[in-house]
């Protein structure tokens, strides 16, 4: 996950590795993040882009984690 400030908004871009496309999409992540942000997201399994409001970071950054610490859940098998 990688970011930029544009005036008042947050510009990220996810990347996901060949292995964990399936367990977790880029689309989907990014998705998840934009939304928590007041925003949005989407793209490709392997590469995805979104944005939000700036400050609804903490919210961006909160609905990354909870993402990724779902990636060993059944759930997201």
């Amino acid at each position: 996950l990688t970011g930029a400030v544009v005036g008042e908004k947050l510009r990220y871009v996810v990347f996901v590795s060949p292995e964990l496309q399936k367990l977790i999409p880029a689309g989907k992540l990014a998705k998840a993040v934009g939304t928590a942000m007041g925003g949005g997201g989407g793209g490709r399994p392997d590469i995805a882009e979104g944005g939000g409001s700036l400050d609804k970071l903490t919210q961006g950054q909160a609905a990354f984690r909870a993402a990724l610490a779902g990636l060993g859940s059944p759930q997201t098998r």
